[in-house]
């Protein structure tokens, strides 16, 4: 039975997702086969009550989930505990070195055992963050960490973009982008400032492990840092991610390493939280957008062909590569004919001083900066993949240099205008906030 403390309420739980060895491994553009695991999965909850009502935070160590199966988790969690759908926010830390959750390139099979226990693990999660709820005030703080990170989408010598690794220092011509090395964090604590729970929020894809270690289960570099900051800060860490489709680790640091001097960081800058507030005002607004398919879904064999061609692309994957986007785009012109519009979810928390953003793909850097530019209140935080996954999301310049996030496919289909739609729709609700 859900409680009604006042003003600030907060609680957590945590339930492990880590599928079996063997498991075939998103993330990449061919299957893996899972042989080991590096650093489990969890599915956590952050559960919130306020005079104004509930919020509870879901974050999944996995991939991608689209809308249906987050609506389908809401639904469960509203119907068995009661937090309304709509004051539920559900996330992916996009782990690359996790399940299928939903047919990706070439559409690969989900085990939807699999993701029925997924279903139930959240429920757990929510349930252990209920009953554990108690007086609570929240803290706002920031870190920056550098040189972990790099906008992949490299401009080369002979005008291609480059893939997600980093070439050759002498065929870089510069950057296209800029990187985001601010590291957000909530922290909750009870009135004695004993932990509760802390969400802390980077701009970095989580597929270290995917690269390097390609064969292991693994929650990548949240993982560690959220080891290192549940045991030397105390309470349940968090991991949102931060506007970042054009944005990778420095694969040769590897994910502990990343996870290290992040999970450090944060737990660094707990002892400077600020706006501490036992009362905050709390207020959640969703809007649907409908954004329309690729105008031209066609493959672009040219610019597939120019980025697959650099020296430091090994020269067995260009013929599946290519095959494969031919195949992803013919996918896409198909979903055109069906139907020409997706629709899905925008998402805005205002807590107190601090507004969370939750937008549902992987929103180029560029377009994070602008909308934290354009909230009112004094912190803001965007958390990518978060109530449903429609792909990249990159800037209308991106679209016009071409790279691999722009070529259309199942995780590039949106029209080119979708991120400024996007930006400028959420910068609406924050000023209606």
């Amino acid at each position: 039975m859900i409680h009604d403390p006042a003003p600030l309420a907060a609680g957590c739980g945590k339930v492990d997702i880590t599928p079996p060895i063997g498991a075939l491994l998103a993330g990449s553009l061919f299957p893996r086969e899972a042989k080991s695991i590096k650093f489990p999965l969890y599915v956590r909850c952050l559960a919130l009550r306020t005079a104004e009502g509930w919020w509870a935070l879901v974050t999944l160590d996995l991939l991608v989930l689209e809308r249906d199966f987050i609506d389908l988790i809401k639904a469960r969690i509203e119907r068995r505990i009661g937090i309304p759908m709509g004051r539920l926010t559900v996330c992916c830390s996009h782990t690359h070195s996790g399940p299928y959750t939903t047919p990706l390139f070439g559409g690969e099979p989900v085990d939807w055992d699999y993701m029925q226990t997924v279903v139930e693990a959240a429920l757990e999660a929510v349930n252990q963050a209920v009953a554990s709820m108690q007086p609570a005030q929240v803290g706002f703080g920031t870190t920056i960490v550098r040189d972990v990170a790099f906008n992949s989408r490299l401009k080369l010598k002979d005008g291609s973009i480059a893939f997600w690794g980093k070439p050759a220092e002498e065929d870089i011509e510069g950057t296209t982008g800029p990187v985001d090395p601010q590291v957000s964090l909530l922290a909750f604590t009870d009135h004695d400032e004993k932990p509760i729970a802390l969400v802390y929020n980077v701009n970095c894809h989580t597929n270290t492990d995917s690269s390097r270690e390609g064969e292991a289960i693994s929650a990548d570099y949240p993982g560690f840092a959220s080891e290192i900051i549940e045991r030397q800060w105390g309470g349940m860490a968090l991991f949102t991610l931060g506007s970042c489709g054009d944005v990778h680790p420095d694969y040769s640091l590897g994910s502990q390493v990343i996870g290290e001097r992040i999970g450090s960081a944060v737990s660094t800058a707990t002892a400077t939280l600020i706006d501490y507030d036992t009362d905050p005002r709390l207020s959640v607004t969703t809007a649907e957008v409908r954004l329309k398919l690729r105008a031209d879904p066609r493959f672009r064999k040219a610019d597939v062909d120019r980025v697959l061609s650099q020296k430091t692309f090994p020269p067995e994957m260009r013929d599946p590569i290519i095959a494969l986007f031919a195949q992803e785009a013919e996918g896409i012109a198909r979903l055109k004919r069906a139907g020409d519009e997706v629709t899905t979810l925008l998402q805005v928390i205002r807590l107190g001083t601090t507004d969370l953003v939750c937008v549902p793909g992987e929103l180029f850097t560029e377009y994070g900066q602008r909308i934290k530019g354009a909230s009112q209140a004094r912190h803001s935080l965007i958390l990518e993949l978060s109530n449903d996954w429609v792909g990249y999301i990159p800037t209308l310049e991106a679209h016009q240099l071409g790279g691999y996030q722009t070529w259309t496919a199942y995780s590039s289909k949106l029209e080119i205008e979708a991120g400024e739609r996007i930006t400028q729709e959420v910068i609406r609700m924050l000023d209606r906030l």
